[in-house]
C-alpha cells in the first residue's frame, strides 16, 4: 500500500521555502487549453495564507473532508480516530474512535449531516455529525476499505474501494437522526490490485472514476461498464481529484500529476514531479493544489506555471477544498486551514 502505511522516507533534497513561477510541463503533452476552463485574470500564483493548525491527533493524518457548505471539516488517520472541526471557530466539534484500524477515508454527505469513514478494519460507518450519533456499520468488504463516497445528487447512493480490488455500491434505507440502514447493491471486481481511490463524479454523479495501480477506470454508473482506461503515469497513483463543474480529473503519483479529460481518454497536461507529488485538489477553475513532500505546490495549468511552498514537516497526505478555505493533513500528525489571498479566491 505504499505511502499509507509506510513510515517518511528520507527527503535530504526535499523542495524547501518558495520556489519562482516557472514551466514544468512535459512538451510532448502540453495543451494549449482545456475544455470548460477559463484562463485567470491575474495568472500569477501566490502561496496559501495559513490561518490554523488543527491538533488532536496522535499519529500520521491520513484524509480529510469540508462539509457542503464548507463549515466543518474531518480529520482522520492512524490514531483510528475521527475528528470533526468548525472551520469559523477552528474548535472540535466532534471526536469518533470506534474503529478498530486505521482510518483511510473520510466523505461528508452533499445533502445531510451525514459523515461516512472508511477504515482498515473492514468497516465503514455513518456518523451524525451534529448529534454525535453512530447511525450504522456498512459490512461487507473482505479486506481494508481504502475510499467511500457519495453520490452528489442521490445521497443515499455510496460507493466504496478495498485493497483486493472490490468496488462495491451502496444504498441507505430508512435513514433517521438516529439510525441508517444500508444495502449492497453491488459489487465489481475492478482490478488485480488495490483501489486507492473511487470517486463519483460532482456534475450528475454518472461516471466513477477508480484508481488503481498506475491507471484509472472510468465507470458509468448506470451500465456498470468500463468506459475507458486513462494510462500514463509510470509509479502508483496516490490520489484523484475529479473538477467540481467539469469532467476534467486530476491525478497524482511520485512520478507526476496529471489532468486528463476523461470524455477522450487523452491526458492533456504533465507536471513532472520535483517532491514525491502524494495528493491533489481543484483549487479553483484554473489551479490544481499538489501535497508533496513538506511542502503544497499550487498548479496553474492554463498558464503553465507553479509555485511550492513549505507546508508541513512530514508528507502532505490529503487536501480537500470547501469554502474560501484549502485543508492540508500530514504525516506530522498535524491539520492545517489555508485561506486564498483576496487576489487569488474564487469561487468553485
Amino acid at each position: 500500500m505504499g505511502d499509507l502505511f509506510s513510515a517518511d522516507a528520507d527527503q535530504d533534497d526535499a523542495l524547501n521555502g518558495n520556489q519562482a513561477n516557472q514551466s514544468f510541463m512535459s512538451p510532448q503533452e502540453h495543451s494549449a487549453s482545456s475544455p470548460g476552463l477559463n484562463a485567470s485574470d491575474s495568472g500569477m500564483l501566490v502561496p496559501l495564507k495559513n490561518v490554523a493548525t488543527l491538533e488532536g491527533h496522535t499519529s500520521k493524518v491520513t484524509c480529510c473532508a469540508f462539509s457542503s457548505q464548507g463549515e466543518w471539516l474531518a480529520t482522520a488517520g492512524h490514531d483510528k480516530k475521527t475528528l470533526v472541526w468548525n472551520v469559523n471557530s477552528f474548535e472540535r466539534k466532534q471526536s469518533f474512535d470506534s474503529h478498530q484500524h486505521i482510518v483511510l477515508d473520510v466523505r461528508f454527505s452533499p445533502h445531510t449531516s451525514v459523515l461516512a469513514t472508511a477504515s482498515m478494519d473492514k468497516q465503514i460507518k455513518l456518523w451524525n455529525c451534529e448529534s454525535g450519533r453512530c447511525l450504522g456499520t456498512l459490512v461487507g468488504h473482505s479486506a481494508a476499505v481504502t475510499s467511500v463516497d457519495f453520490h452528489p445528487v442521490h445521497s443515499d447512493i455510496l460507493c466504496s474501494s478495498d485493497v483486493e480490488g472490490e468496488l462495491r455500491y451502496w444504498k441507505m434505507n430508512n435513514a433517521s437522526a438516529r439510525e441508517i440502514s444500508c444495502v449492497c447493491t453491488g459489487n465489481l471486481k475492478v482490478a488485480s490490485k488495490t483501489i486507492r481511490q473511487a470517486q463519483f463524479n460532482p456534475v450528475g454523479g454518472r461516471l466513477i472514476a477508480v484508481a488503481s495501480d498506475s491507471n484509472i477506470s472510468i465507470f458509468d454508473l448506470e451500465t456498470k461498464r468500463l468506459i475507458h482506461q486513462l494510462v500514463g503515469h509510470q509509479k502508483a497513483i496516490t490520489a484523484i481529484a475529479w473538477h467540481p463543474v467539469t469532467e476534467l480529473l486530476v491525478s497524482a503519483s511520485d512520478d507526476s500529476t496529471r489532468l486528463w479529460s476523461p470524455s477522450t481518454a487523452r491526458c492533456t497536461q504533465v507536471l513532472n514531479s520535483m517532491n514525491r507529488q502524494h495528493s491533489c485538489v481543484f483549487y479553483d477553475e484554473n489551479t490544481v493544489a499538489i501535497g508533496a513532500y513538506q511542502t503544497i505546490e499550487l498548479w496553474n495549468f492554463m498558464e503553465n506555471k507553479r509555485i511550492s511552498f513549505g507546508a508541513h514537516e512530514g508528507l502532505v497526505s490529503c487536501l480537500a477544498r470547501g469554502g474560501q478555505h484549502v485543508a492540508s493533513v500530514s504525516h506530522d500528525t498535524s491539520a492545517k486551514l489555508w485561506e486564498a489571498s483576496p487576489r487569488e479566491q474564487t469561487d468553485l
